[in-house]
């Protein structure tokens, strides 16, 4: 018998499979983390750029259901709270309502029309704590039953209008949503946007659907002049404002504006290109926040150089004056329920974002 050796395989030793060391498995987290570093300033800006987008969505829905009333209007008037809760309890009739003429009542009168939902009011690049979409954080929520043109209510009177707040607070009484009138301050907002001040010959010369490209009407917020010229006393409020930090660049303000054509764009001045203001014998280049004829001095019509800039003090011939001049004259804020003298709107201003407020914020 004769074994064939040849046949026999063989036996291979086994192999350990090999894993990471600790180095590689270092390099690999190193590379992740680099990635990761990289991708994420990309992902904010292109969240940041979805909410702007969304922003200027939002800002011409607002201004397109404006529109939808004003052309059922025989005038082509935007919608107008004072022409809707007049003095008297017939509805439609009565003399005009000045003081409903305020942020509170026009948004709330849009919502009360079904021309949007409350949450069309907030931006998406809101960051003031104080601005609230109706029924949230603790704010009441848009009460439908308050419409009864019967019983001369037309709209939910407790829409928040007070950007300049603290804090929105904790009660939950009428002390902190403002009373069923619109007088008593709120102590938060509904809303993110400004509009034009509906005050003066401006209510009746720009606050109608006159499809003019250069009349700004609603859009972010602003701040006053105080706030943003060269010898304010608090150059760091400027950068801080909540407005400052909604869009684009946080150290400079921008905002989405929406013009009377209904078209919107993103403005990088208070001062946009193409927008001017014309009173008397004098035009420029219009500050969308600012009343140009704002002045100082007693107004007189016979012997005042610039008719602009009249003084807004309560006093003889001041009404009329402001009243004539402010017609090609842009000033667009939010407006509290609160009107000074001849119900000229009070605007508000955000604090900063270390809840501070600029002394010289309201005129």
């Amino acid at each position: 018998m004769h074994l064939i050796w040849d046949c026999v395989p063989e036996i291979q030793p086994m192999r350990t499979k090999r894993g990471f060391t600790l180095i590689e498995l270092l390099v690999v987290i190193a590379i992740i983390a680099l990635l990761i570093g990289l991708l994420l300033p990309a992902l904010s800006k292109a969240q940041q750029n979805a909410r702007e987008t969304k922003d200027r969505a939002q800002i011409k829905q607002i201004h397109q259901g404006a529109l939808t009333e004003a052309n059922n209007d025989k005038s082509g008037r935007l919608i107008d709270p004072g022409l809707v809760d007049r003095t008297g309890n017939e509805p439609g009739v009565g003399t005009v309502s000045p003081s409903y003429r305020n942020t509170r009542s026009l948004f709330s009168l849009m919502i009360a029309r079904n021309l949007f939902n409350p949450d069309l009011c907030i931006s998406p690049s809101e960051n003031n704590p104080v601005v609230a979409e109706m029924g949230t954080r603790g704010t009441p929520g848009y009460d439908y039953t308050k419409i009864n043109p019967m019983a001369d209510s037309w709209w939910d009177y407790k829409f928040g209008d007070s950007v300049d707040s603290q804090s929105i607070g904790t009660t939950t009484g009428t002390r902190k949503q403002g009373d069923d009138q619109g007088t008593t301050p709120s102590q938060f907002s509904s809303t993110s946007y400004a509009h034009l001040n509906l005050w003066g010959l401006r209510l009746e010369t720009r606050w109608r659907n006159s499809a003019d490209a250069s009349v700004p009407l609603m859009g972010t917020r602003g701040l006053p002049w105080e706030c943003r010229n060269s010898t304010a006393t608090d150059s760091t409020f400027y950068k801080n404002a909540y407005p400052t930090q909604m869009i684009g660049p946080k150290d400079v303000w921008y905002g989405n504006i929406c013009y009377a054509d209904n078209h919107v764009e993103l403005a990088t001045s208070f001062k946009p290109e193409g927008s001017t203001f014309e009173c008397k014998n004098r035009s420029g280049q219009d500050d969308m926040f600012l009343p140009e004829y704002q002045g100082g001095g007693a107004p007189n019509e016979a012997t005042a150089t610039n008719k602009c800039m009249m003084s807004r003090a309560c006093g003889a011939n001041t009404t009329s004056a402001q009243l004539k001049y402010s017609a090609g004259d842009t000033w667009m804020g939010v407006f509290a329920s609160k009107v000074s003298c001849a119900d000229l709107g009070v605007a508000t201003w955000d604090r900063a974002t270390d809840g501070t407020a600029f002394s010289g914020c309201k005129y």
